[in-house]
C-alpha cells in the first residue's frame, strides 16, 4: 500500500482541521521596525514551519552532496585473481641461529 501517501493525505486533512477551527483567532506580530495586525494563528505557524525548513535544507543537502563528492572506495585487488593464498616456504622463512 502506498503508506507515505495515505500518511501524507492523513496529515493534511490534520493541518485543514487545525487551520478551520483558528479562522477567528488573530494576533499581531512585530519585527520591531513594523508590526503585521490581525496575523491568522495558522498562517503565522505555517510561514514559521516553511522558514524552519528552508533554513534547514541546505545542511541536509550539505551532507548529501558531501557524499556524491567523494569518490567511492575501491577494493585493492590481489594480483593472484582466484588463487588460494600464497603459503609460506622454507626459503620464505628467516633463519635463525643455533
Amino acid at each position: 500500500m502506498p503508506w507515505k501517501l495515505i500518511f501524507f493525505l492523513v496529515l493534511m486533512g490534520v493541518v485543514v482541521f487545525f487551520a478551520g477551527f483558528n479562522l477567528g483567532n488573530a494576533s499581531d506580530i512585530s519585527f520591531g521596525f513594523h508590526t503585521f495586525h490581525d496575523v491568522p494563528v495558522f498562517l503565522s505557524l505555517a510561514i514559521a514551519f516553511f522558514a524552519g525548513a528552508a533554513v534547514t535544507l541546505p545542511f541536509s543537502f550539505r551532507k548529501y552532496l558531501s557524499k556524491r563528492a567523494r569518490p567511492p572506495k575501491q577494493k585493492k585487488e590481489s594480483k593472484r585473481k582466484g588463487r588460494a593464498p600464497h603459503a609460506p616456504t622454507d626459503s620464505s622463512l628467516p633463519t635463525l641461529p643455533h
